[in-house]
C-alpha cells in the first residue's frame, strides 16, 4: 500500500519497497521530466525513487530535501538561449541564459530565437566547458566555429 502528497510541483508517493523499508517516488504534477543536477549529461527522469528508509516520514522527509535543492532541478525555467545572426544567418550561439556574450561573437547582431531547457550533450559540453557554442551550419550539417566570421 502506498500514500501520496503533494509537496511544491511534484507528487511523492511512499511505498514499502521491503519488509520495514521505505522508499519515495518523485514526479512532477505537470508530468514534465525531472532534470537531475548531477551526473554527465544533465540527465532527465519521469520521476525519481530515493534510496529506501526505515520508515514512512524518513522517506518523505528525504523526498523534500531532494525537492528543495539536494539533488534535482523543477526544470521549470529555460537554461539555454539559442540566437541567430541577423548578419550571417547561418551562424547559431548558444549560451546559457543570463549569460554575457563572448567576445568570440561580436559583430554578430545576434537576435534571441528561443529558449531551451536541454541541449545535445555536444553542445551542453561545449556551454558547460566554454561558456557559449558557436556554429556554423551548412544544409542541414552544424560546423563549430572559433569565432564569427563576418
Amino acid at each position: 500500500m502506498s500514500r501520496q502528497e503533494s509537496y511544491k510541483d511534484y507528487v511523492i508517493e511512499i511505498s514499502e519497497a521491503a519488509n520495514h523499508c521505505w522508499e519515495a517516488k518523485i514526479t512532477r504534477k505537470d508530468g514534465r521530466l525531472i532534470r537531475i543536477k548531477h551526473g554527465s549529461d544533465g540527465e532527465e527522469r519521469p520521476s525519481i525513487t530515493d534510496n529506501p528508509r526505515l520508515s514512512e516520514d524518513a522517506a518523505l522527509d528525504q523526498a523534500k530535501r531532494m525537492i528543495d535543492g539536494g539533488g534535482m532541478d523543477a526544470g521549470s525555467q529555460a537554461m539555454f538561449e539559442f540566437y541567430q545572426s541577423t548578419r550571417k544567418p547561418q551562424y547559431r550561439l548558444i549560451i546559457r541564459k543570463g549569460s554575457s556574450f563572448p567576445s568570440e561573437a561580436e559583430g554578430g547582431e545576434w537576435v534571441l530565437r528561443r529558449t531551451v531547457d536541454n541541449l545535445d550533450s555536444k553542445a551542453r559540453g561545449e556551454v558547460e566547458t566554454d561558456g557559449y557554442y558557436l556554429c556554423r551550419m551548412d544544409g542541414i550539417f552544424e560546423e563549430k566555429v572559433a569565432t564569427f566570421r563576418d
